[in-house]
């Protein structure tokens, strides 16, 4: 497996997971049993695709925005909703 190149059709975080345990294998060889080398030392891993965050429609961040909206809203209530706003209006994302 270290030896070939990567497979098609094969995802991309498969094979990098592949290849770290083949890596820590190798690793703990070497110290077990003082191979020379590290037959995994120059094999990189494939790049993986870097995809963004998928974003709130307008539509359904009003409705978020209107869903507890009811007389008199509480102070947390408030804070929420300016927190959201924020967040919402400056394409910030919480993690």
């Amino acid at each position: 497996f270290p030896a070939r190149p990567h497979p098609a059709g094969q995802n991309p975080r498969s094979i990098a997971r592949k290849l770290s345990g083949w890596r820590g294998f190798y690793q703990w060889l070497s110290l077990q049993l003082a191979l020379p080398a590290n037959p995994v030392d120059g094999v990189r891993a494939p790049r993986r695709a870097k995809s963004l965050p998928k974003a709130l429609a307008v539509d359904d961040a009003v409705q978020l925005l209107e869903a507890n909206r009811h007389g008199h809203p509480e102070p947390a209530e408030l804070c929420n909703r300016a927190m959201f706003e924020l967040l919402y209006s400056s394409g910030l994302r919480v993690s």
